[in-house]
């Protein structure tokens, strides 16, 4: 990179209807997303921004990365008879469940 490169980048949020709202732009180091709310933003589009107005040579981009933590997933899986089961809207249902959690490196139980 040159001295006359100049290299941001901008998030926008983006919700399920697929509205796009930014969030910060000219960040040019790493950038916090504890304030982003899930909820409303379940997406997130990053641009870079490249530029050189002195000599007309952008940066090059050799690499994009994205350092996030994941959630804990987990999955159900039922352990019952095979058989077709037919139960009405509002009926009560037992059955036996075993289940597979993944669960993040962070994240411990004791």
């Amino acid at each position: 990179m040159e001295s006359t490169d100049n290299v941001t980048y901008s998030i926008y949020g983006v919700t399920l209807a697929g509205q796009e709202s930014l969030i910060q732009s000219g960040i040019t180091t790493a950038f916090d997303l504890s304030s982003v709310d899930p909820v409303q933003y379940p997406w997130l589009r990053v641009q870079i921004n490249l530029l050189d107005s002195i000599n007309q040579t952008a940066s090059q981009l050799r690499n994009w990365f994205v350092f996030y933590e994941s959630v804990a997933e987990g999955l159900l899986f039922y352990k019952g008879s095979l058989d077709m089961q037919s139960v009405q809207e509002g009926q009560p249902f037992s059955a036996t469940m075993d289940s597979r959690i993944s669960l993040p490196n962070y994240f411990q139980i004791h």
